[in-house]
Order: C-alpha cells, then sequence, then structure tokens
C-alpha cells in the first residue's frame, strides 16, 4: 500500500480541482483498523477513501505531504501554510521579487486557500517579515492567528534570504 512507503502522509487532490476542494491530506494510517488519519484530527476508513476516490471520472493527483517548518506548523499545522512570491524580469532581463505573501489556514481546514477560509499576511520583502493578516471576506486584520493565538504581524518566515534566492534562480530557469 502506497501510504506504508510514505510515513509522513499524502495529500490526495482531484486533477481538475482548484481553490484547495476536496483536498484530503492522511497523516497516519493504522493497517490493522484500515483507519486513515486526516491532518484535521478526523478518522476515515480506508474504504470511505476508495469509495469517494472512485466517484471521480477525472481522477486525482496523489502527493507525498510536506512536513512544513516547526515555526509555520505553529500558526496552523493541519495545513502547510505557504509563502507565495511574485517575480518579474526587469528591462534588463534581472529577475527581482516584487511582492510575497503569506497563506495560512485557519480552523479545521487542512488547506491554506482563502477561499477555504484561510488568511493572507503580506511579507516584507527585504526582512520576510509578515505584517497583520486579512481575510478574504471578513473586514478584520489579524495580529495574531484567530486560532492558534501565534504571533502573524512580525512572524519572520524561516530561511528568507534563502528562499528569495532560489525563487529568483527558478524564474531564470523559465524560458517565458
Amino acid at each position: 500500500l502506497l501510504l506504508a512507503r510514505m510515513p509522513g502522509g499524502l495529500v490526495i487532490k482531484p486533477i481538475d480541482g482548484s481553490h484547495g476542494r476536496d483536498v484530503i491530506v492522511i497523516v497516519a494510517y493504522d493497517a490493522a483498523l484500515g483507519r486513515l488519519q486526516r491532518a484535521d484530527g478526523s478518522e476515515l476508513a480506508l474504504d470511505q477513501l476508495v469509495a469517494k476516490l472512485d466517484e471521480s471520472a477525472e481522477g486525482w493527483v496523489v502527493q507525498e505531504r510536506i512536513v512544513q517548518h516547526p515555526n509555520l506548523a505553529a500558526l496552523h499545522p493541519q495545513s502547510v501554510n505557504t509563502a507565495r512570491l511574485v517575480t518579474l524580469c526587469s528591462d534588463d532581463g534581472v529577475p527581482a521579487v516584487i511582492a510575497g505573501v503569506l497563506r495560512i489556514g485557519t480552523g479545521d481546514s487542512e488547506v491554506d486557500n482563502t477561499t477555504g477560509g484561510g488568511i493572507v499576511a503580506n511579507v516584507d520583502l527585504a526582512t520576510g517579515r509578515c505584517g497583520p493578516a486579512i481575510s478574504r471576506y471578513r473586514v478584520a486584520e489579524h495580529a495574531v492567528h484567530p486560532q492558534s493565538g501565534e504571533q502573524v504581524a512580525g512572524f519572520e518566515l524561516p530561511f528568507w534570504a534563502q528562499v528569495t534566492s532560489e525563487v529568483i534562480r527558478a524564474h531564470r530557469l523559465l524560458p517565458f
């Protein structure tokens, strides 16, 4: 079974999905009981998962679950909280990071998408420090995470210099 080969867990997404809909994050598998533990803390029987996967004619993407940095996990452990950076080439052809945000899950959600209730904080490009987070659907700022109580405003993304360097390097590899 694939789950036995990936002890860190699996992420299962619909091939034609978007906005984090129908994503299933499996963090543990009890082979003796045929039970799966999801990142949101709920349990799922293996036969229930198989039935759900059979419902889609389009298919699924199955990926090894990423284990995020402990500082990011402290914000919201059920989801992988992701930094999104935008790069652009200047007229001289040199790429630069021009914008960045940190997406953070909320509640029991296994995704950090704002359409799934997540919050998003702007990132200071020079320091990797976050401002307060905002929600897509509520006019409110969150200096601290609404569930974990962890500080969002002032949160420093781990390995920021390395992250920006790698993003610029990746941009250079793209031919367009």
